[in-house]
C-alpha cells in the first residue's frame, strides 16, 4: 500500500501532492505504479521519459451495453444448461428454479427469492444445479456469470452488508486495477454462497478462499479488501465450529483495519478513488468489523475485545435501499447520532446506525463496569444495561419500529438489533431471577454463568418478569412470516441464550395451558436454530446442545445423570440482598417503557406474582393473549 499522503494524492480528486489538481484519468502504468499521471494521450509524459508502453482502460462508467449484457446472459444459460441437479436432493419443485439474474445495472433482489417456496427449504441442490465433479463454476474466472456469488447475495449479504453491491463488485472486478485487490474477497463470497447451495464445491472453495487470503497477504498486506475478505473468512469459520482459527482472523484484520485508519472519518474519501460507493463500504467494513468482535466478545462472556477500545469517528452508513442503489446521502457522523436525544430536528439514522448503536451501547457499559466471569453481573451494571436498552428503544423513530416493512421485507439489521439487546437482557437479569439454572447448562456454547447463592427479596420478580418478558419478545419476532428462519448466524447464541432459560420456566413457572403454549414455543425456537443448523455446522452443535439440556430440565427421560438444580435464592446460604437493589421502588418499570419493550404482555407485576410464594400467577401473565 501506499504512505498516508500518497494514498489521499491518488484517492481525493482534485487534490495532489503540491496544491496542483489532479487529473481524472490516468494511464495503466501510472495507475499500478501509484504516482501522478498528466493523462497526455496517446502517450504520458511519464511514460515517454522511463520508456514504457503507455495504455488507457476504456470508461465503464455507464456500465455493460446491450450487446455485452446479452453475451453474459448467453453465457449464463450455457452455464445453466450443462449442469445436472445433486444427486440425492430432497427438495420438492428443482424444476422451477431458474438461473440467477446476473445483470449489473439490476437493485438488489429480494431476499425472500433465495427460498423454495415449495417446501421452504434453504436454497441446495435444488437452487443451484452443481455437483463436486464439475469444476466449470469452480474454474470460472468471470464473477458476472457465477451462481454462487449471486446466492451469497440473495441469502448472506443482508444481514452483513459491508461488502460492494453485486453490480458495483462486477464493475470494479472487471477493471484490472482493481480485480487483483478483489481477488480474496470474491473468493469468500463464492464460498459462503456455496454453503447457502449446499454444493459439494464448498470445500475446494474454502482452500480457495484461503490461498487467496493468504496471496493477498504476501503483496497487498494492508489492503481494505483484505479486511473484508478475512472478516467474512472469520464469520464463517466461528459459525462452522472453529472458534480459535476464526478469532485469530479477526484479530489479524482488526491490526490491519487499525494500522490502515479505517476508523478515522477522513479513511474513507481519501481511498475510494472519487467513489462514494466504495467510500461507504469502507464505513460499513469498520463498523461490521466492531459488532463481529463485539459478538465474539458476548458469546465468550468477555467485555474485552481490541475495537471497543480504537478511537473511532468514522461516519455512520446509510440505508440499504440507498447503499444498494449507488445513490449515498451524506453521511451522519457518530457525534450526531450520540447526542440525538438533544436535537430538535428528529433526523432519522438508518437501520445500520441503530444497530451500532445498541451494540456500542451495551459495549461500553460492560466495559465501564466489567463483571467477572465466574459469578454474577454487579446489578449496577444491570441497571446500567436497562437504561441504555431503554433509552434505545425509546429513541427509535416511529417508522424504524416495525421489523416487517408493508412489502413483507424484515429489516435484517434491526432483526440483529432486538434479538441482541433482548439476549443482553435475559443473560444480565437471570442470575438475578427465578428461573433456575441446571449444571448441565455447562455444555451450551453460549453458556450463561449462574448466579452466586443470594436470598430472593422483591427486586427478585422484576429481574424474572423482565427475563420472561424478553424471551417472550425473541419468540414474537421469530414468528415473523418468513420462512424458513433465515437470518445472521450469530442469531443462532441470541436464540439459545432466551430458549434455555425458558426450560427452567417450562418446569418451574409454567402449568396449564399457558405451559402447552410455552412448549409450542420451544419448539419453534428449536425449529428455527435447526433452519439455521441447514448452513451452519455450529448450529447442528447447538440444537443437540439444547435438545440434551431440555430433557435433563424437563426429565424427558434422558440418560445423561440427573443433576441438582442450582436455585438463585438459597435460604439456607445466609446470603443477605443488601448488594442488590430493586430496578425501582413500586416494583415496575415505566409503562410507557414497558409498552415499547412488551407490548401486550405486562400488566401490574405485583397482582399476578405471590411473594410469599414465588410463583407467577400465569392467567394473569398471559391474560393479554
Amino acid at each position: 500500500m501506499t504512505s498516508s499522503s500518497e494514498q489521499q494524492a491518488v484517492g481525493k480528486p482534485g487534490a495532489a501532492r503540491g496544491g496542483a489538481s489532479r487529473v481524472s484519468l490516468a494511464c495503466l502504468a501510472c495507475r499500478t505504479r501509484h504516482i501522478r499521471c498528466d493523462a497526455t494521450k496517446p502517450v504520458c509524459k511519464r511514460c515517454e521519459e522511463d520508456g514504457k508502453e503507455c495504455n488507457y482502460t476504456k470508461s465503464r462508467r455507464g456500465g455493460l451495453d446491450r450487446a455485452a449484457l446479452a453475451a453474459r446472459r448467453e453465457r449464463l444459460a450455457k452455464q445453466s444448461s450443462s449442469t445436472s441437479p445433486r444427486e440425492g436432493s430432497d427438495s420438492v419443485g428443482s424444476e422451477n428454479h431458474q438461473p440467477l439474474a446476473t445483470e449489473p445495472d439490476s437493485s438488489l433482489p429480494l431476499l425472500s427469492e433465495c427460498f423454495t417456496e415449495v417446501n421452504g427449504s434453504f436454497p441446495g441442490a435444488s437452487y443451484l444445479e452443481t455437483n463436486s465433479t464439475d469444476a466449470s463454476i469452480l474454474s470460472s474466472s468471470d464473477p458476472g456469470i457465477d451462481p454462487f456469488i449471486n446466492v451469497y447475495y440473495k441469502c448472506f449479504h443482508a444481514f452483513h452488508p459491508f461488502v460492494l453491491p453485486l453490480h458495483r463488485l462486477l464493475h470494479y472486478a472487471e477493471d484490472s486495477t482493481w480485480s487483483n485487490r478483489l481477488k480474496p474477497v470474491i473468493s469468500c463470497v463464492r464460498y459462503i454462497g456455496a454453503l447457502y447451495a449446499r454444493s459439494g464445491q464448498s470445500g475446494q472453495l474454502a482452500m480457495q478462499a484461503v490461498d487467496d487470503i493468504i496471496e493477498a497477504k504476501a503483496v497487498l498486506p494492508t489492503c481494505p479488501f483484505l479486511c473484508q475478505a478475512q472478516l467474512l473468512y472469520s464469520i464463517v469459520l466461528f459459525w462452522s465450529g472453529s472458534r480459535p482459527q476464526a478469532l485469530s482472523y479477526i484479530n489479524d484484520t482488526v491490526g490491519i483495519a487499525t494500522a490502515l485508519g479505517m476508523s478515522r472519518q477522513d479513511f474513507a474519501i481519501a481511498n475510494s478513488d472519487g467513489d462514494p460507493v466504495l467510500a461507504e463500504s469502507w464505513r460499513r467494513t469498520w463498523w461490521q468489523l466492531y459488532i463481529v468482535d463485539s459478538n465474539y466478545a458476548a458469546i465468550r462472556r468477555d467485555t474485552d475485545f481490541l475495537t471497543r477500545d480504537v478511537p473511532a469517528t468514522v461516519d455512520l452508513p446509510c440505508e440499504e435501499r440507498e447503499y444498494n442503489s449507488g445513490v449515498i446521502p451524506t453521511p451522519s457522523s457518530l457525534a450526531d447520532f450520540d447526542t440525538r436525544e438533544f436535537s430538535s430536528e428528529n433526523h432519522v439514522y438508518s437501520s445500520f446506525a441503530y444497530l451500532i448503536g445498541s451494540t456500542r451501547g451495551v459495549a461500553q457499559i460492560l466495559a465501564a463496569t466489567p463483571p467477572d466471569k465466574k459469578t454474577s453481573p454487579p446489578i449496577e451494571l444491570v441497571e446500567a444495561v436497562d437504561a441504555m436498552i431503554d433509552g434505545w428503544l425509546l429513541l427509535l423513530p416511529e417508522c424504524k419500529r416495525p421489523l416487517m416493512s408493508k412489502d413483507g421485507e424484515i429489516d435484517e439489521l434491526l432483526f440483529y438489533a432486538h434479538m441482541g439487546i433482548h439476549a443482553s437482557i435475559v443473560g444480565l437479569h437471570r442470575p438475578y431471577s427465578n428461573l433456575l439454572f441446571d449444571p448441565l447448562e455447562k455444555i451450551s456454547s453460549c453458556f450463561v454463568c449462574p448466579p452466586e447463592s443470594h436470598a430472593a427479596d422483591e427486586s427478585t420478580v422484576i429481574h424474572t418478569m423482565r427475563c420472561l418478558a424478553s424471551i417472550e419478545a425473541q419468540v414474537r419476532i421469530m414468528t415473523l412470516p418468513k420462512r424458513p428462519f433465515c437470518h445472521s448466524p450469530f442469531t443462532l447464541c441470541m436464540v439459545t441464550t432466551g430458549t434455555i432459560p425458558f426450560l427452567s420456566a417450562c418446569k418451574f413457572l409454567l402449568t396449564g395451558s399457558k405451559l402447552s403454549i410455552a412448549r409450542e414455543q420451544i419448539r419453534l425456537t428449536i425449529g428455527c436454530l435447526k433452519s439455521l443448523a441447514e448452513v451452519w455446522p455450529q448450529g447442528e452443535k447447538t440444537v443437540k446442545e439444547i435438545q440434551a439440556i431440555a430433557r435433563e430440565v424437563l426429565g424427558l427421560g434422558a440418560s445423561i445423570p440427573s443433576s441438582k438444580t442450582m436455585l438463585p435464592s438459597d435460604p439456607s446460604s445466609g446470603a443477605t440482598s443488601s448488594q442488590r437493589s430493586p430496578l425501582s421502588q413500586n416494583g415496575s418499570q415505566s409503562s410507557s417503557i414497558e409498552d415499547l419493550l412488551f407490548p401486550d404482555t405486562i400488566d401490574s407485576l405485583p397482582s399476578c406474582w405471590d411473594m410469599q410464594n414465588p410463583q407467577v400467577d400465569m392467567n394473569l401473565w398471559f391474560a393479554s393473549y
